[in-house]
Parts: structure tokens; C-alpha cells; sequence
């Protein structure tokens, strides 16, 4: 996801900011896209405007709570699990956020791929 969203042009890497649970995954990554990184997912959802939430569903609950107190109202929140709804989003947050859920709207590696989109109650679009 991160090679198909560098080139689309929209996000230039200096201006991406990734988090993974091991060191050495983040050497490679910031190796291969040069975008920033850091090992506490506190640090990308406070840096994010938009906040791409891709892990495995089993672990939406947990980096949500984690990170749930520095969601703002400006910022979007992007996932791309199946199973989880945006009023499960809503539920686990403990409010409304701007939240998109894609099924897969996003270039990977320079193709488009559209499988679906929702929009939740917050969002202009």
C-alpha cells in the first residue's frame, strides 16, 4: 500500500510517517520509501492528517485505544479491514470521527483497484 501511495503523487514520502512493531521492519521500509518512521503508532496518529489503520483485524481494538485520545476532528480516519464497520469505529473511539472504510480504493503498485467505499456521518464527501 505504502509503494502504491507514493506513486500516485498525493503523498510525497517525506510527508508519510509509518509505524511497525520491530525495528528492523522499519530500517527496511524507511530504506526502500524514505518516509519516516517510528516504532509508537502515538507518534504517526499525532503526526497524520490522514491515518491509514492497516493492521490485522484482531489488533483494530487495541491500536485504537491506543491511539483514540489524539484523533482530532480535522484528521481522517482511513481503514481498510474488512469486518469492521464504521459504527464499530465509532463504538471503540468512543465518539464520531471523520472515518472513510475502504475495500480497497487505493493505487497499488501504480493500478487502481475500487471494490467499495463508505463514507461515515462526519465526512463532507
Amino acid at each position: 500500500m505504502i509503494q502504491g501511495i507514493l506513486e500516485s503523487g498525493k503523498c510525497p514520502p517525506q510527508e508519510m510517517m509509518i509505524s511497525c512493531r520491530t525495528k528492523k521492519t522499519l530500517e527496511e521500509k524507511k530504506a526502500q520509501f524514505g518516509v519516516q518512521i517510528s516504532t509508537d503508532n502515538r507518534d504517526v496518529a499525532a503526526f497524520a492528517d490522514i491515518l491509514f489503520v492497516a493492521v490485522k483485524p484482531q489488533f483494530y481494538a487495541e491500536v485504537l485505544e491506543e491511539i483514540k485520545d489524539l484523533l482530532t476532528e480535522e484528521q481522517i480516519l482511513v481503514s481498510i479491514a474488512p469486518g469492521k464497520t464504521l459504527v464499530w469505529f465509532d463504538e471503540v473511539l468512543g465518539r464520531n470521527l471523520k472515518s472513510d472504510s475502504y475495500d480497497a480504493e487505493y493505487p497499488i503498485y501504480g493500478q487502481r483497484r475500487h471494490d467499495g467505499y463508505v463514507c461515515g456521518s462526519t465526512c463532507d464527501g
